[in-house]
């Protein structure tokens, strides 16, 4: 296996699941996207458990209409006469990095698409829960079920 783990797409970590494609890439970028809203890695293990994974904090954010406060949390204060324009920033990044790490690659937008929606050119979607794969139980929240996930690389 090659790659970067917590870069690497679903369908490289799940061998045999399918081919890896340029959309491989832009799942990468996604990442990416997160690391430079956050200005943090994607995975802290010295966070608290809520902060550890970036994305998934980004998204839980996302949802409670707050990714301004991440952008305060992790940069520094935002003037107030700045707000509006660091949230605006914050929201497009956030809602294309989403659409980039969704699981399944014919889910993910191509890079010219993903360039054309972070420079304004083109309406984004409203984006879907994207890691159902790693986090079940957040993809599935009020089912009452539970399920685990267990990742295993060999090198």
């Amino acid at each position: 296996m090659r790659g970067t783990f917590g870069y690497m797409a679903p369908e490289v970590i799940s061998v045999g699941k399918a081919p890896v494609t340029e959309r491989c890439d832009v799942y990468s970028f996604g990442m990416l996207l997160f690391e430079l809203i956050g200005r943090r890695k994607n995975m802290d293990n010295n966070a608290p458990e809520s902060h550890k994974f970036l994305p998934l904090l980004a998204w839980t954010m996302y949802e409670q209409g707050n990714l301004l406060e991440l952008v305060k949390e992790c940069h520094y204060p935002v003037a107030a006469s700045d707000e509006e324009q660091w949230k605006e920033a914050a929201e497009r990044m956030c809602k294309v990095a989403f659409l980039c790490v969704q699981e399944q690659p014919e889910e993910r937008p191509t890079m010219s698409t993903v360039v054309n929606m972070l420079e304004g050119h083109m309406e984004i979607p409203p984006p879907v829960y994207p890691f159902g794969w790693m986090y079940p139980q957040e993809a599935s929240a009020g089912s009452g079920s539970k399920s685990e996930v267990f990742i295993r690389i060999d090198t």
